[in-house]
């Protein structure tokens, strides 16, 4: 069985597997004002923390989400189904996973709504110079320790999906974690170079979601693709110089 990671920063949980499939979205220091997002992290982390607690008196159920592996048949890398539903499931736990979902979808939502209406920091991603250093950070690692599938880039965050390999090229195992650190130390120095400042660039915790089964991967990169669309700042997402699929058509 692959390693996981488990570990928690501030509001929001974060489960780390080898091999996992991810949606990412990345903000720039100051990008969410103080208090914005206060309502929806309590309403979060008391779902969590209901979930959490119900999971660790069924251990061995896995209510959080098994991890997918990498593979050139998408279809074959999900689970068949994402219900948590069935037999030795008690109920209870089954709503406390939906409570949690219905919590984490509207955090996000929130949170998206806020970073797209917001005019912080002043520093825009989205200046050719500093946009070609996230791509240069973004496909560094590609083929190596991730595989790319689609990206964003805003004027104050980033949304990325991409798949984590089980292995690096020393044949240790691949956690996020250790991805998001290598590419928002570079970035940072380069992007603070660029704008000859120092200090912070990126909020420390990122938001990431674990890609379930093709339906949802299908969705996130709908999702990803349009947000410029959304924010009401082009009518086509191609038009949008930040935006990269990697998929067939």
């Amino acid at each position: 069985m692959r390693p996981r990671k488990e570990h928690y920063r501030r509001k929001l949980p974060h489960f780390q597997q080898p091999g996992q499939w991810y949606s990412v979205t990345c903000t720039l220091f100051g990008a969410i004002p103080k208090g914005a997002m206060d309502k929806y992290s309590l309403q979060l982390e008391i779902a969590r923390n209901r979930l959490h607690h119900l999971d660790a008196e069924f251990s061995g159920i896995g209510v959080w989400g098994a991890g997918v592996s990498n593979s050139d048949n998408l279809k074959s890398d999900f689970p068949k189904s994402d219900k948590i539903s069935g037999v030795g499931i008690p109920e209870s736990l089954t709503q406390a996973k939906k409570d949690y979902q219905i919590a984490l979808r509207k955090y996000r939502l929130a949170f998206d709504k806020i970073l797209n209406n917001s005019n912080l920091p002043t520093l825009s991603l989205l200046k050719e110079n500093n946009r070609k250093v996230i791509e240069k950070a973004l496909l560094f690692w590609e083929g190596k320790r991730l595989t790319n599938h689609a990206w964003c880039i805003m004027s104050n965050h980033i949304h990325w999906v991409l798949t984590v390999s089980e292995k690096d090229e020393n044949g240790k195992p691949v956690y996020l974690e250790d991805i998001l650190h290598s590419i928002k130390l570079f970035t940072a120095r380069n992007i603070n170079e660029n704008e000859g400042q120092t200090g912070q660039l990126w909020e420390h915790e990122s938001f990431e979601t674990t890609i379930r089964n093709e339906r949802h991967f299908s969705n996130v990169i709908n999702y990803v693709l349009n947000n410029p669309v959304s924010a009401g700042l082009v009518s086509d997402w191609r038009d949008w110089p930040g935006t990269r699929t990697f998929l067939s058509p």
